[in-house]
């Protein structure tokens, strides 16, 4: 996949943009979740794009975005919510809508909430967009209301109560900020690198 552009005109890396997956990137990451189909013991048939080819196709975009591989392994089960490490031992799981407009980040009452941070991304299938939505802490959507869509009541963040940027990072004049890993519920924000936390004190690790 290195040698693979998934997304059109070598695009630069902006949580802000939208992203239009390559024929070839559109491809293989259909291949990917025919994969994770496949493997599955009860086979269900969608009437849309199935489930796991939405949700891959979020992740490669926030692998893109934070220059991380998406894990392909193929593992019963899934992957215990766990997509991605963020900083300071953080887990990022990635939540993908299949609709483009006002998407809603959802957690089942059966589904993992073991991350940390939950990214939503909104694909339209039909132009091969993806875009990122914004992202909750685990706290915010577990208190979140439950609405239900007809698959069961879900705890429910609209796009415009999510927070923007990435979690754990934000781009400021082009630099890259990381939040401090002492004061993370806080809104405080230190240039990785340098000694202090201005909002704590706390040492940079």
């Amino acid at each position: 996949m290195a040698e693979l552009d998934l997304f059109e005109g070598n695009p630069p890396k902006d949580p802000a943009a939208e992203y239009t997956y390559t024929a070839d990137g559109w491809s293989y990451v259909r291949r990917k979740a025919q994969a994770i189909e496949g493997s599955k013991t009860a086979k269900v048939r969608y009437y849309t794009e199935s489930p796991d080819f939405t949700g891959l196709c979020g992740e490669y975009l926030i692998g893109f975005l934070i220059d991380q591989d998406v894990d392909e392994r193929i593992i019963a089960g899934g992957h215990g919510g766990k997509d991605f490490d963020g900083p300071d031992g953080l887990v990022w799981q990635v939540k993908t809508a299949a609709y483009w407009k006002k998407p809603i980040l959802k957690l089942g009452q059966r589904e993992h909430a073991t991350a940390d941070e939950f990214m939503l991304c909104a694909v339209h299938q039909h132009s091969r967009r993806v875009r990122y939505a914004g992202y909750a802490f685990r706290t915010e959507l577990l208190a979140a209301p439950m609405e239900d869509y007809g698959n069961g009541p879900r705890h429910s963040i609209p796009e415009d109560k999510l927070r923007k940027g990435l979690p754990g990072l934000v781009t400021t004049y082009g630099a890259w900020l990381w939040r401090c890993a002492r004061c993370l519920a806080g809104t405080a924000f230190y240039a990785k690198g340098t000694d202090l936390c201005p909002s704590c004190a706390g040492w940079v690790p």
